[in-house]
């Protein structure tokens, strides 16, 4: 029998796993976003960034993100952005603290069970610091790992009452616990079936469903047991997340349909990468290095890679199966790995990963459990409890202490990641992509295109690779550059919303709008609820002067986010300019005077306010204003032209030249410049000059009347 400890041993227990979690992965606090999933969360993603709120709330339940529904997962984000904003020390605080709370609550389960306190505190130790656990508890973007394995623990950890002593209370809240995980991540589908494994170790309720005297039948006995069917809402629960995540994933981004059946996509291959990944999660449960975001991303493992891990699978089965009787905690712990792994093994192709460390944040309880408890029988029985067993763990726990550290540090940022990536795995092409953007970000262009244009090498057929050189030429300001490799992705995969998006904005800023049209409209069909499609089109409509369209789409952006800040302000100032030209001066001046107090470098605005200057002919106004609207955009051409015509009817003639030279210099082919500056030199009687610049005019736009008749009259003045 095992000894039974206080209440106190129990505490100090707690606060030494509290203590060296924080110490190995405090450090995270002072670390960045990183550019792999967590703009797609949170640092691009203005639904999160909005805050808790009932829009959001619906937002979260009816969207999937990254091909994943998760909503409790998202409303956690929504949260930590109240309250931190986008400080990635409060996300990766909420993480790190969750990440403590599962450690501690996973010894209080242990310990309940099994009146161990070591084994458990041991169980827990590793799980707290093991380094394959360092991307669930550093990624932000990995927050659906703790988050719902926090409620799958609080789940068993009323499970553990409820099995000694069943009450319809007990139960209703270990259901409620189990959606609340479900709705954090799909995962956690196979925990009815570790409440069946606890079931017969240590919890002993199977030897009680077989012992019933009255039924001689152990089928019937099991069958009638409430072990049996106590699991089944947690099952329809499961099945019916379980069914929902697979039509989540069952669409590419390329519009392909993914087939799950066995008898399709290769299962045969994929039922070999899965037994070599399980062999490689034993593996490096004991080996922890070259841990790395991205593994193998394409090409079949060597045939002997097959053969040695299905030895290790099958010999360690065997082990388990023949001692079960007497160590039981083996069969438990090593079916609670393979039943817990098998959602992620790739036996069922739901996504392109064939291994990733945050898939063992569950699963390797069970082998933790496996080694702490069978270390307990081999100082027993072999050394007769002498401490070799208890040395050798805590040289192998300070050991991964100081691997976990390390693997902690490279979490800093994106370029740290993603370098530390590549030297694990030379041919990875999503390393290279965001180590790319990582250099993007912090403005070494040189190196982010060499690590894009790498990445074009290794995968020129992938369309995430096209994605990101397009997006980072964009970024670059090289929108005419980014063009090709945005047409490649989509035309790998049509339906790629981001690319889309890109290839119309890019479009529409090199001028090609008629084409823009067509891929706006696109973007906006693929996802309806993205603000930026909305806003980037009415940005574009905009340009063409279509204000109403413009104005509508805005107000669209408004709709879907009230905090959309770009779209607010876009808003208002379309709505000041159709304001202006319905003839509602007062009105528009008021609401564009208001822009300019909160956005005092709209130089729109201020272009607008001195249109209705000019109009009520006070001049120096309107001319003050032209100003301020170049000093907020030096590039303003249709300033330049305004501030050319008032100064000319003020007679500053040299000065409206210089702005309209200026307005040329910036687009030589725009004919009201070109008219303009024709007018003011015919006021200074330089005919032929003003000649010129009417040819210019005429030659850009044959059917420009008011050039024409200007050219006329200036030509029957020349005439003899």
């Amino acid at each position: 029998m095992l000894s039974q400890f206080n209440y106190r041993d129990k505490i100090i227990a707690c606060l030494c796993l509290a203590l060296i979690t924080g110490a190995v992965f405090g450090v995270a606090l002072t670390y960045d976003f990183v550019n792999y999933d967590d703009k797609v969360y949170v640092t691009e993603n203005p639904q999160v960034q909005a805050g808790l709120s009932i829009r959001g709330l619906f937002w979260a339940f009816t969207t999937t993100l990254q091909h994943h529904w998760h909503p409790l997962t998202m409303l956690s984000h929504m949260l930590d952005c109240q309250l931190f904003g986008l400080n990635p020390a409060g996300h990766h605080f909420t993480s790190i603290l969750f990440h403590i709370l599962n450690t501690i609550l996973l010894f209080f389960i242990l310990e309940k069970m099994t009146e161990a306190l070591w084994p458990s505190a041991l169980v827990a130790a590793l799980f707290a610091i093991h380094p394959l656990h360092v991307e669930s508890v550093a990624w932000i973007a990995a927050r659906k790992d703790v988050l719902s394995t926090f409620f799958m623990l609080m789940t068993l950890w009323i499970y553990v009452y409820y099995a000694a002593s069943p009450s319809t209370g007990k139960y209703l809240l270990m259901l409620a616990l189990f959606a609340l995980g479900l709705l954090a991540k799909s995962m956690l589908v196979t925990l009815p079936f570790i409440m069946w494994l606890l079931d017969y170790w240590p919890l002993g309720r199977w030897t009680k469903a077989f012992s019933d005297k009255k039924d001689p039948h152990s089928i019937s006995r099991i069958w009638k047991s409430r072990i049996l069917w106590e699991k089944l809402p947690f099952l329809f629960l499961s099945m019916i997340v379980g069914i929902i995540t697979l039509l989540a994933r069952r669409i590419r981004s390329d519009g392909v349909v993914v087939s799950f059946l066995p008898s399709e996509d290769g299962f045969i291959e994929r039922l070999i990468d899965a037994a070599n990944g399980y062999a490689n999660y034993v593996w490096k449960m004991f080996w922890p290095t070259n841990l790395s975001l991205a593994y193998r991303d394409s090409g079949p493992a060597p045939i002997y890679l097959f053969f040695l891990s299905l030895c290790l699978l099958v010999g360690i089965s065997f082990l388990c199966v023949m001692t079960v009787k007497r160590r039981p905690y083996l069969m438990v712990g090593w079916l609670w790995f393979l039943g817990t792994l098998l959602p992620v093994a790739g036996i069922i192709n739901i996504g392109p990963h064939l291994a990733a460390d945050r898939y063992t944040y569950v699963s390797l309880i069970g082998l933790f459990i496996m080694l702490s408890w069978g270390i307990l029988d081999v100082t027993r029985d072999v050394f007769q409890n002498k401490p070799v067993g208890i040395m050798a763990m805590l040289l192998f726990l300070a050991i991964c202490s100081i691997l976990c550290f390390r693997q902690v540090g490279y979490w800093k940022n994106s370029i740290t990641l993603f370098s530390h990536t590549l030297a694990v795995n030379p041919n990875s092409v999503t390393a290279e992509v965001d180590l790319g953007l990582g250099f993007h970000e912090t403005g070494n262009e040189s190196e982010a295109m060499a690590h894009l244009n790498r990445a074009i090498q290794l995968a020129p057929g992938n369309p995430e690779v096209q994605y990101g050189l397009g997006y980072a030429l964009y970024e670059m300001g090289q929108y005419r550059e980014a063009i090709d490799p945005l047409l490649e992705t989509v035309r790998i995969a049509p339906n790629h919303g981001p690319a889309t998006l890109q290839l119309a904005i890019c479009l529409s800023l090199t001028g090609r709008l008629n084409e823009a049209h067509e891929y706006f409209a696109k973007a906006i069909k693929l996802n309806p609820d993205n603000p930026d499609a909305y806003y980037n089109y009415g940005y574009a409509l905009a340009l063409e002067n279509r204000n109403r369209e413009a104005l509508d789409l805005m107000k669209k952006v408004l709709d879907i986010d009230p905090n959309y800040e770009l779209a607010r302000k876009r808003f208002d100032v379309l709505s000041g300019i159709e304001l202006y030209e319905e003839g509602r001066l007062p009105e528009a001046e008021r609401l564009l005077n208001e822009v300019i107090r909160r956005y005092p470098r709209e130089s729109e605005a201020y272009l607008y306010l001195g249109l209705i200057a000019s109009s009520r002919g006070q001049l120096d106004s309107a001319i003050s204003y032209l100003r301020s609207a170049i000093a907020a955009n030096p590039r303003y051409t249709e300033a330049y032209v305004n501030l050319g015509i008032a100064l000319a009817q003020k007679e500053e003639y040299a000065e409206a030249e210089k702005a309209f030279s200026n307005a040329l210099m910036i687009n030589p082919k725009h004919v009201k410049a070109h008219f303009n500056y024709a007018a003011c030199l015919y006021l200074q009687y330089r005919d032929k000059e003003a000649m010129e610049e009417l040819s210019k005019a005429l030659e850009i736009d044959p059917d420009f009347k008011e050039a024409r008749d200007l050219s006329d009259t200036i030509m029957r003045k020349l005439s003899p």
